[in-house]
C-alpha cells in the first residue's frame, strides 16, 4: 500500500516543476563579447629579467581571463582588475621559474 501511495505522490509532484529544460541546457549568455570590450594590455616592465616570449604569454593569458569576465557581463573596471591581477600573477611565476 505504501508503494502505491509513494508512486502516486511521485507522479503528482513530478508535474510541479515549470522548468524549461531545453532552454536551460542550451543557455547562451547575452552580452559583450571579448572583441567588443577588451581591456588595454599593460606594457611589461623591462627590468623583470623575463623573456619577451614569457611576457607575451602572460599578456595573452591576462587578455583571455579579462575576456572571460566580459563574457560573464562584468563591467570594464572589473575586467581591467582581472587583467591586471592575472598579468601580475603570471609575471611573478615567470620570474620565479626563470631564476
Amino acid at each position: 500500500m505504501r508503494v502505491l501511495v509513494i508512486a502516486a505522490l511521485a507522479v503528482l509532484l513530478a508535474g510541479c516543476t515549470d522548468a524549461d529544460w531545453d532552454h536551460v541546457m542550451s543557455y547562451v549568455p547575452e552580452g559583450p563579447t571579448v572583441d567588443e570590450e577588451t581591456p588595454a594590455v599593460a606594457s611589461p616592465a623591462p627590468s623583470t629579467g623575463v623573456s619577451e616570449k614569457a611576457q607575451r604569454e602572460c599578456a595573452d593569458w591576462a587578455t583571455e581571463r579579462a575576456g572571460d569576465a566580459a563574457n560573464q557581463n562584468f563591467d570594464p573596471d572589473v575586467m581591467q582588475k582581472v587583467h591586471d591581477a592575472t598579468y601580475a600573477d603570471c609575471m611573478t611565476w615567470a620570474v620565479r621559474l626563470h631564476r
